[in-house]
Formats: structure tokens, C-alpha cells, sequence
């Protein structure tokens, strides 16, 4: 259906995020972000300050993708963990800390994201979700691979991969051989950059 044919009365927030999210995977910006900033109204209309902070979260990641307007996606995020961290949502708060540190990365401060990735992981531990600890272990693999640190990037990413591979979080792994293949290529390893990369595409592939 189109964002235009829903009746958003009808629809809790929980929905509206969810077909917000169906169409940011599938690219149509417009529509996502209009189904965020209807899941947000009603969120708020609700006083659900968990689904508020996700919603907010949606916008700024839809903000980002489209517009690459990152004043406004840190203002976003930054209100988003705030609700969080006010109302005791431990995911929603490590939601928004990962995502600031990636628009910190986007924007060249590897020193900030660093910080902000490990403030999500202590928390992603701390309540045991899986998915977020190893997302988390990627991005700093990534920050170490960027400094040339690359037995600390090789332990963050290997970590990762183990973990993606526990949760069946295949587009994750793939992520992590690739991160692993630029690894290798940067050290001049090219037999190994080669075999982590055709592993990267198998597993992109087997996704269908």
C-alpha cells in the first residue's frame, strides 16, 4: 500500500517504524520518512517514550541516508538518548550511542565514534543483546583497521564475525570478511584479501 492509502489512526507506531523501515531498506527515502514522522506523532500522542526514541532514531538514520544532513542528525540522535536514558531504555540508549558514532566516523572523528561505539557496547553487554554487541565490535574493527591497528582490528572483527555467525546474521559476516579483506590488502596480503573477499561475496550472494 501506499503511504498515501494507510490510515494512520488505525496503526500503532510499532507498525508505522516497521513499514518505515521496509521502505529505507528498499530505498524510497520520501515514504520512510514520512511513515517515521507519522510513528513519532503518535508515539508521542501516546507518551511512549520507547517507541519516541526509536522513531527518532529512524528519522535521523532517514535524515542521513538521504539528505546527509548530519547537524540535524546528531540534534535527532542526541534527543533520542536522552528519552533513553531518562526512562531506563538501556537499547535505546546504546541505539543511539552506535549511531552517533558512526555519523562521528561519516564525519572524519574517529576519536568521538571510538568513544561513542564503546559507551553501545557497554551497554549492548549489559542487557546481552547479541545483534548490537557484534555491530558494535565491527565498528571499532573498523576504527582500529583506519589507524593501522591492525591486531586490534583483527581481534574486534574476528569477535564480530564469530558472534554474526551465532546470531545467522549473515549480512553482518559478510560485512566483517570484507572489513577483514581490506585488512589484508592494507598489510599487502593479497592472497588473503582475496580469499576474505570472495568469501564476503558468497555469503552477500547466498542472501539471494
Amino acid at each position: 500500500a501506499s503511504c498515501e492509502k494507510i490510515n494512520y489512526l488505525e496503526i500503532k507506531p510499532e507498525a508505522l517504524n516497521g513499514l518505515g523501515r521496509v521502505k529505507f531498506y528498499v530505498g524510497d527515502m520520501p515514504a520512510a520518512e514520512e511513515l517515521f514522522h507519522s510513528g513519532l506523532h503518535y508515539a508521542r500522542l501516546e507518551e511512549d517514550p520507547i517507541m519516541i526514541s526509536l522513531a527518532l532514531n529512524c528519522i535521523a538514520n532517514t535524515v542521513a541516508e538521504a539528505h546527509m544532513a548530519y547537524e540535524n542528525t546528531v540534534s535527532l540522535l542526541t534527543e533520542s538518548y536522552e528519552i533513553s536514558e531518562a526512562a531506563g531504555d538501556k537499547l535505546g540508549a546504546a541505539r543511539a550511542l552506535i549511531n552517533l558514532g558512526v555519523v562521528a566516523q561519516e564525519r572524519d572523528e574517529p576519536e568521538q565514534a571510538k568513544g561513542l561505539f564503546e559507551q553501545s557496547l557497554e551497554l549492548y553487554r549489559r542487557i546481552g543483546y547479541q545483534y548490537g554487541i557484534a555491530a558494535a565490535l565491527k565498528y571499532l574493527g573498523n576504527i582500529a583497521l583506519g589507524q593501522n591497528n591492525f591486531q586490534s582490528a583483527e581481534a574486534l572483527i574476528q569477535e564480530s564475525i564469530e558472534m554474526s555467525i551465532k546470531n545467522g546474521d549473515r549480512r553482518s559476516e559478510s560485512d566483517c570478511m570484507r572489513q577483514m579483506g581490506n585488512m589484508a590488502r592494507k598489510q599487502n596480503h593479497f592472497v588473503d584479501a582475496l580469499d576474505y573477499y570472495s568469501n564476503a561475496l558468497a555469503i552477500a550472494q547466498s542472501m539471494g
